[in-house]
């Protein structure tokens, strides 16, 4: 191929679009330490027991978190540790603000009602 019509092709396009989507964040199949679980689930009981109190156990995260006076930055993981074991489920996910849309499972509901 010629170095100009290379340099100034659009095959780069191409390629882009052949290639699979990859997601930013991969889910974690990683098993964690008991102890490390357990605190995890102590800390996002609060988080469930405040998604249950709405009255369609949904609600947007920087709303919980501003009544449960809770730092977004300690929630986050937790929030995603929950959405992974099937307590919470993210209805509606803003990558820009982290602001998700949480809506309380059946199996979290079965864990507050513990």
């Amino acid at each position: 191929m010629d170095p100009l019509k290379e340099r100034l092709s659009l095959d780069w396009l191409q390629e882009a679009r052949s290639r699979r989507f990859v997601p930013v964040r991969p889910q974690r199949s990683v098993s964690l330490d008991p102890n490390i679980e357990d605190a995890l689930m102590a800390y996002g009981r609060k988080l469930l027991e405040g998604v249950g109190e709405q009255p369609k156990k949904t609600v947007h995260l920087h709303d919980l978190l501003r009544q449960l006076q809770l730092p977004l930055n300690d929630a986050l993981p937790v929030v995603d540790f929950l959405t992974e074991r099937n307590y919470l489920q993210t209805i509606k996910a803003d990558p820009v603000t982290l602001n998700h849309d949480l809506k309380l499972t059946p199996k979290g509901e079965e864990l507050i009602a513990r």
